[in-house]
């Protein structure tokens, strides 16, 4: 948040003095009136009325254009006598507020208030006294029911808007991504907050560090908002003193004196400060300070406020990107929670983020799992976000690129709207320009046609300077833009799906001739990859140019979801060897996880509490409310995927290169001499640029699943920070090599005396390939107690061959009683998940273990074992 507030709680209220702030939580049941009619229902602040699975709302709710929120509430008595303002965090698509029947709102945008946006709305003179607050918020949503947005009339009839906000069947507000992926009603916080009646109204705080390591000519500007709801002038000394979080180091600025006049507000600015002992925020040391802005009058306190930030500077030089004076490349992911619970994109089983995952809890711990994966940056698309995920970001080093909303909005509005849409710009980028992990603003998602997208770009720049400003994707694939001579827009070249939309790059062959960055802009890739349907395998292993429906469930010939993870990973390989500045596959991060199989139930003590609070969470991909679910669990190719993102790093360059899916072994023999070119990145900001690579190769025996090592090397390359080096190694194999082993190649990197990179890649094989083999992962599942009331749940078993051979047919056998597979025969290739459930209505209680076995056309089996325990 911009401001930290002093006081937090109810309880502290009774106690607030006539200087202090205060805060009062409206989260918790409302009155609601579905398309604003008569009858009145009670829904939960926050939430998503078109996410009724998430709450128990009646399930016509997803459908919903227009509701109506009602609350009465008394002010505590520590309360008067300041300005009083309603603080509503977030809502979607369009809404206004009454406060005892008077509008209040935003003045710039006709008293809407506009999508995924912070307000605070000063309700100080409708206020009546002794008697009670009413609150009344319309929220008008459209719908989306289908996507044909290309139908002017289909358009003009699909919405419930209120007249003013229309124009020739265009909503003139912002309306992008929502009319897609849904995220309606009021979704962010409610909250009274009473200042004193002079305060600071907003802090900013920019540094400049003169784009060098040099802290010598480091300097800060300040800049403050000072708002006097008196009716009187008020002369006030302003001091400003910033404390390093965990230190005792402190900077004090000098003391500034104001008058300020009677219902007025001024800005105060303190330039170019010098500050010559600062510590510098970084990904791997997140120093934060906290500026402590106090009001004195006549020696007394009139208000005070917190504002915490970061020292640190992030900027385009040439075609890579800087932070702090030393070269850093972005690499990440998209980080969206839009969807919701029916939208998929692999299998009706695979993990997808829905707006359920957006509670303050679950974030924190979902964006250090997101780090785990060796992200530095992440781009919050479509602002699917909550205050709390960049505050983490922040405590963490998470780099963010924060996106605007707008998305295609040639196809929903056009010139009539820029000074709304410039207005959400102005708006969204004040509310977290002092949040040091917000490194650049995303204003604008393939918007390739009209001049929206360049009104953004140009608005996010003129209210922050200090960061690079781009669109993703503003020309589209195949240079879609009205005008190809035009230059991108913004300060990075960033592109989507170059290779093909939507994974056509998956198993490509020339895949070092894919991404070409121009030597004169950073360049990036927003999105590569897009898991819309798994692609499908022909019969003998090899991939087709076909793909499954999204959410299909049960099709045999679908490529698993860590093979899929594998394949994300090879192509961000290839855009880090290419030199993108900013490489970041599309919303694929989810993959490296595997849900909880089961339907997490959180109970909510304090629905007064931030966030938003769901009843059920169904297969979530975290469990952060304890019972007997597992916290996460990681998929078979979280490990290469992981890899492929790590910052200090070795990759064979031709066991990249080379197709993976599918792909028919190559054979070694006794004697063959081999050349591998490995390519050693350093990416790590800290530390010394030495890297010690390690390289030995094995011959391993899957039938016994042990290894013999054959040779080994170790070099030492100079890699600076932000680049890569390419070097050789070469050797013989030995002239007596047991056949049917497989081929192995294993790389190790080290800085400072730290392991910081391990990956055993397979070659292929020695003189034949190894037999065919089945296994299973887990070989025992136990579900433990499933209740009456649990749902019934499809849990996740792979079936592997980890010996060789394209394809090997398979079939399942087993009791026929008590549990249903997906599939109970198929055609392997090399992995296959298969999903099985308990048929409770079929048995009584008890305690059960049912036992399944898979044989392959060559006669190997697998033994799978399942128990659990059905109660009286």
């Amino acid at each position: 948040m911009l401001v930290w507030l002093l006081s937090l709680t109810r309880a502290q209220t009774a106690q607030a003095g006539p200087a202090d702030r205060e805060s009062l939580s409206l989260n918790g049941v409302w009155e609601f009136y579905p398309e604003g009619k008569d009858k009145k229902h009670e829904i939960r602040v926050p939430s998503f009325w078109d996410a009724p699975q998430d709450y128990g709302y009646p399930a016509e709710w997803s459908h919903l254009q227009h509701g109506v929120y009602r609350k009465e509430i008394r002010l505590p008595a520590s309360m008067n006598g300041k300005e009083i303002f309603l603080d509503i965090r977030r809502v979607s698509v369009i809404a206004k507020v009454w406060v005892n029947g008077q509008p209040v709102g935003a003045e710039d945008t006709g008293g809407y208030l506009m999508m995924q946006l912070p307000y605070l709305i000063d309700i100080t003179p409708c206020l009546q006294a002794q008697q009670p607050l009413r609150l009344e918020i319309a929220v008008w949503a459209g719908r989306s029911a289908s996507f044909d947005e290309d139908n002017r009339e289909a358009l003009i009839k699909d919405h419930d808007f209120p007249d003013d906000a229309m124009s020739d069947g265009r909503l003139l507000f912002p309306w992008c991504v929502d009319r897609w992926d849904g995220r309606r009603g009021l979704n962010g916080d409610v909250s009274l907050v009473a200042y004193p009646k002079v305060h600071v109204a907003d802090v900013w705080l920019s540094p400049e560090l003169h784009k060098n390591c040099e802290p010598q000519d480091d300097e800060i500007t300040l800049r403050l908002t000072l708002a006097n709801r008196d009716s009187r002038p008020r002369k006030i000394q302003v001091r400003n003193q910033a404390s390093l979080q965990g230190s005792a180091t402190t900077k004090i600025f000098e003391p500034q004196t104001v008058v300020l006049p009677p219902g007025a507000s001024i800005d105060l600015t303190l330039p170019n400060v010098p500050w010559t002992n600062a510590v510098y925020w970084w990904p791997h040391d997140p120093r934060l300070y906290v500026l402590e802005t106090t009001l004195w009058e006549n020696g007394q306190t009139v208000d005070t406020c917190r504002t915490r930030f970061g020292f640190r500077q992030f900027y385009a030089k040439g075609n890579h990107y800087e932070l702090n004076g030393v070269r850093i490349n972005l690499r990440g992911d998209a980080y969206e929670f839009s969807w919701h619970e029916d939208y998929l994109h692999g299998p009706s089983t695979a993990p997808v983020f829905s707006t359920k995952e957006l509670m303050p809890e679950f974030q924190k711990r979902l964006v250090r799992e997101y780090q785990q994966l060796n992200h530095n940056v992440l781009r919050v698309h479509k602002t699917s976000n909550i205050d709390e995920l960049y505050d983490t970001c922040d405590e963490i080093g998470m780099l963010v690129i924060d996106e605007a909303p707008f998305w295609q909005t040639w196809r929903r509005t056009d010139e009539r709207a820029k000074s709304n849409f410039e207005a959400w710009v102005r708006r969204w980028i004040a509310a977290r320009r002092n949040h040091p992990s917000i490194i650049a603003w995303g204003a604008a998602n393939e918007c390739w046609f009209g001049p929206i997208g360049m009104y953004s770009v140009q608005a996010a720049r003129s209210m922050d300077p200090t960061r690079p400003v781009f669109q993703d994707d503003p020309w589209g694939q195949g240079q879609r833009h009205e005008d190809p001579t035009e230059p991108y827009p913004g300060d990075e070249e960033c592109h989507h799906y170059t290779g093909g939309y939507p994974f056509t790059p998956l198993n490509a062959e020339a895949l070092y001739d894919i991404y070409q960055p121009n030597p004169a802009k950073p360049t990036g890739e927003g999105e590569a990859m897009y898991a819309d349907g798994w692609p499908l395998m022909n019969a003998d292993g090899t991939p087709s140019a076909k793909k499954s429906q999204p959410g299909e469930f049960g099709n045999p010939d679908m490529i698993s979801q860590a093979t899929w993870l594998r394949g994300v990973g090879r192509i961000v390989r290839a855009m880090r060897y290419a030199g993108l500045a900013d490489a970041r596959p599309y919303a694929d991060w989810m993959y490296a996880f595997d849900p909880v199989e089961a339907d997490v139930k959180p109970e909510w003590n304090d629905l007064s509490a931030p966030g938003i609070k769901p009843s059920v969470l169904h297969r979530p991909l975290l469990n952060v409310f304890g019972g007997p679910y597992p916290v996460v669990r990681y998929n078979g190719g979280r490990d290469y995927y992981r890899n492929s993102f790590a910052p200090v790093a070795v990759f064979d360059k031709e066991a990249v290169r080379q197709a993976r899916i599918g792909a028919v072994p190559l054979i070694f023999k006794p004697m063959d001499a081999l050349q591998r070119t490995l390519v050693v990145y350093n990416d790590d900001l800290a530390g010394s640029n030495d890297i010690l690579t390690g390289w030995s190769v094995w011959a391993f025996d899957p039938a016994a699943h042990s290894n013999r090592m054959l040779t080994e090397g170790k070099l030492k390359l100079t890699v600076p920070c932000g680049e890569k080096r390419e070097t050789q190694v070469r050797f013989h194999l030995p002239r007596k090599l047991e056949p049917g082993r497989w081929l192995e190649l294993r790389l190790t990197a080290s800085k400072s005396g730290c392991v910081r990179f391990c990956e055993t890649n397979r070659l292929g094989a020695i003189l034949v390939a190894p037999p065919p083999e089945l296994a299973l992962a887990p070989e025992i599942v136990d579900l433990g107690t499933i209740g009456a009331a649990d749902a019934q749940q499809w849990h996740t078993v792979r079936l592997t061959n980890p010996g060789g051979g394209q394809s090997e047919l398979w079939k399942l056998t087993g009791p026929d009683d008590g549990v249903r597979f997906n599939l109970t025969a198929g055609n392997l290739r090399s992995e296959q998940e298969i999903y099985f459930q308990v048929k409770r209505d079929r048995l009584g209680p008890g305690d059960y273990r049912r036992e399944f076995q898979v044989t392959s056309q060559s006669g190997h089996s697998a033994i799978l074992t399942v128990k659990f325990t059905l109660p009286p």
